[in-house]
């Protein structure tokens, strides 16, 4: 994570250590985001929130190892799935105008790929060769 790690572990164990009753009033005052519920509650009794579950349900159905004839990949759970488990990264590449950053990977069979975080968003998996 970086430089918001040890942030994020210092107020998570102060989060965790506060009464019932301050703990309430803080969540009160500061609501959890749209898109974060259940982060609280998470905290708290490491029961994963909704959002937690169901990308890790898209992650696990994303689990496709790179078949032979396959070029271009866009499934955003896919892409990270092979770049955690498939994809050696090997070194940046100057993004296009239509991208905001782009790297090159070597897959398990010897192929290299080219990973590209898109503008707006999303990413896209080309094969190079």
């Amino acid at each position: 994570m970086g430089g918001g790690e040890e942030y994020w572990h210092n107020w998570s164990d102060w989060f965790k250590s506060m009464p019932e009753g301050e703990c309430a009033a803080y969540t009160t005052a500061w609501p959890e985001p749209s898109g974060w519920e259940g982060l609280y509650s998470f905290i708290r009794t490491g029961v994963p929130p909704p959002s937690l579950v169901e990308r890790r349900s898209q992650m696990d159905a994303a689990a496709i190892p790179i078949e032979s004839g396959e070029t271009e990949i866009t499934n955003y759970y896919r892409i990270v799935w092979l770049i955690r488990n498939q994809l050696k990264e090997m070194s940046r590449e100057a993004p296009t105008d239509a991208e905001w950053d782009a790297w090159q990977y070597r897959a398990l069979d010897g192929s290299i790929w080219r990973v590209a975080s898109l503008k707006p968003g999303g990413l896209k998996l080309s094969r190079l060769g």
